[in-house]
């Protein structure tokens, strides 16, 4: 990782491996999950996305863990064997039933709940 990346961001990257949905208005998706943090996503996708794109993330935890975003960058992964696109998604929303957050400090709060969810042998 690029030193001067790290030093930008507000909070740090958890590497995760979760199954969930990308949701637009043309599509449903289903994606990994690589990388989350307050800040954002990283997703690994069968279909790209163009930037800018207003998405929805739906994790299946213990109940359903909603994230809404914009699509920043997608980058092909250069696998031969499967078509596959890492995307990445600044998020402006976490929605956990009954919670919702925008705020920064909210978000770092969910999304140390959302960490909490993953079964453990889904985390990397």
């Amino acid at each position: 990782m690029n030193e001067k990346n790290s030093e930008r961001r507000k909070a740090p990257r958890h590497s995760v491996h979760i199954e969930g949905r990308i949701i637009t208005p043309e599509a449903s998706t289903p994606i990994a999950v690589k990388e989350i943090s307050v800040e954002g996503l990283r997703i690994e996708s069968a279909r790209t996305m163009g930037s800018g794109t207003n998405v929805a993330i739906s994790l299946q935890l213990e109940e359903e863990v909603l994230l809404y975003g914009t699509v920043i960058w997608a980058l092909d992964s250069g696998q031969k064997s499967h078509r596959a696109y890492q995307i990445g998604i600044e998020t402006y929303a976490i929605v956990i039933p009954e919670i919702k957050a925008i705020a920064f400090p909210e978000k770092a709060e969910l999304v140390d709940n959302i960490l909490q969810r993953i079964p453990k042998k889904g985390t990397t």
